[in-house]
């Protein structure tokens, strides 16, 4: 797979498997050496050529192409990437966006640009790896995500948090705004968890990746704010979060 390049994206002449793929603390916390490749998925032109300038700016980020929403599932199957900012208006084209990514190990963080109830439940759906505002966006805002994804924490703005916090004291029924927001498999996954499956045991169980089945351990350990699974299981035991889906 090709490692992709911010300026000639078409015509990287790098050699297959020269970049080495690496999600570690030394590695996003570098600034010798950047690691990271990163690729912009958006609709408006301006705002995806920004954020890559924007990335290409930061040290620890190696390359920064983007494209549009229709070209990354294409993108993403010919060039090596660590991370993805996809815009979260992509409605279904999001799922099969993330879907690709989760397959190849890359991480996702969706671009939100309001806090509907509506943006923040559909990103949610596909299990994003992190969050960030298009409104609150700046360099600071965009290290900060990259650096908590790396470390493998769920970078969750405050305004997105509140509106979470809002939906559970609702009284929508819908699905998605089950306990703590989470999604079905999500509560699949906190019933297996509570069960003591590790990682790998919940991969097999749902028949997804490891990374998959770490990620859905981390949004769901984020979304009910336990500091681990011990005590995620504890709470969900304890409030009868483990019945049906």
């Amino acid at each position: 797979m090709k490692t992709a390049s911010s300026s000639e994206l078409p015509n990287d002449d790098a050699e297959e498997g020269q970049y080495t793929r690496v999600i570690t603390d030394d590695a996003v916390n570098s600034t010798r050496q950047p690691q990271l490749s990163v690729l912009v998925a958006h609709f408006n032109e301006v705002s995806r050529w920004g954020l890559s300038a924007m990335l290409n700016s930061l040290p620890f980020v190696r390359s920064a192409p983007n494209c549009t929403i229709e070209e990354a599932t294409s993108m993403l199957q010919v060039y090596s990437f660590d991370m993805l900012i996809a815009d979260s208006m992509a409605q279904q084209a999001l799922g099969h966006i993330v879907r690709s990514a989760t397959e190849r190990g890359v991480k996702c963080l969706a671009l939100l640009r309001d806090t509907s109830r509506k943006s923040i439940t559909h990103a949610a759906a596909f299990a994003v790896d992190g969050f960030i505002l298009e409104c609150t966006l700046n360099l600071r805002t965009l290290s900060d995500a990259l650096l908590r994804m790396g470390r493998g924490e769920v970078p969750l703005p405050p305004e997105i948090a509140k509106e979470m916090l809002a939906a559970l004291r609702s009284e929508d029924k819908a699905p998605v705004y089950a306990p703590f927001m989470l999604t079905p498999r999500e509560h699949e996954v906190l019933q297996l968890l509570s069960a003591g499956l590790t990682n790998k045991q919940i991969a097999r169980h749902l028949q997804i990746s490891d990374h998959g089945a770490k990620r859905h351990v981390a949004n769901v350990l984020a979304k009910m704010n336990c500091p681990n699974r011990t005590h995620a299981a504890a709470y969900a035991l304890q409030h009868g979060l483990l019945g049906s889906t």
